[in-house]
C-alpha cells in the first residue's frame, strides 16, 4: 500500500472518530427538554415558527382544544406583528420528567419589544406580553414533542 493510500485511510479512520464521538447535545432528558425549549425559543426570536412547529405532535392539542396550527399563529403574531426586535425571555422554566416518555414543563415565557439580553434589563414599557406556560411533552421515536400546553396571561414584573 502506498503512503498516499495509507494516509488517505488513517484520515478516513481518524474523520469516523471524530464523528462518532462528537458531542450530540444533552443526553438525559430533562436536558434535552431545556434544549428543545431553547430552540424553539431561539427560533421565535428570529421569527421563525418551524422550530415550534417540529416541537410539537402532529396530534397536540392547546388551550380549549386550539390545533397545532392555531396555536402557531398566536406565537406567529406575537412574533411577527410589526418590524422591531423581539426578544422572548424564559425567567423560570421547571421541568419534570415523569418517566422515560413523559415530562412536563412550567414557565414564565415574556415577549419584549428590545434589545435587552435579559430580563433584569428589561425596561418598562418593552414587554409586549407574557405568559405562563404549562405543557406536557412525550419521547416520540428519539425526540420529545409538546402535546398539550395551556396558558395564561401574567404581569411582568
Amino acid at each position: 500500500m502506498s503512503r498516499r493510500a495509507l494516509g488517505a485511510v488513517l484520515a478516513g479512520i481518524t474523520f469516523a472518530l471524530v464523528l462518532w464521538l462528537w458531542p450530540r447535545g444533552p443526553k438525559d432528558p430533562e436536558g434535552q427538554i431545556r434544549a428543545l425549549v431553547g430552540r424553539v425559543v431561539a427560533g421565535a426570536e428570529a421569527r421563525d415558527v418551524g422550530p415550534l412547529d417540529s416541537a410539537m405532535a402532529d396530534d397536540f392539542k392547546g388551550p380549549e382544544g386550539a390545533s397545532r396550527q392555531e396555536v402557531k399563529q398566536i406565537v406567529a403574531f406575537q412574533v411577527l406583528r410589526n418590524q422591531e426586535t423581539v426578544a422572548i425571555f424564559n425567567p423560570s422554566l421547571e421541568v419534570k420528567v415523569n418517566g422515560p416518555e413523559y415530562a412536563e414543563v412550567e414557565g414564565t415565557f415574556v415577549f419584549a419589544r428590545t434589545k435587552a439580553r435579559s430580563a433584569a434589563e428589561l425596561q418598562s414599557g418593552s414587554v409586549a406580553a407574557a405568559y405562563r406556560i404549562e405543557a406536557k411533552l412525550e419521547k416520540r421515536g428519539s425526540q420529545w414533542q409538546f402535546v398539550s400546553a395551556t396558558y395564561a396571561p401574567v404581569s411582568w414584573p
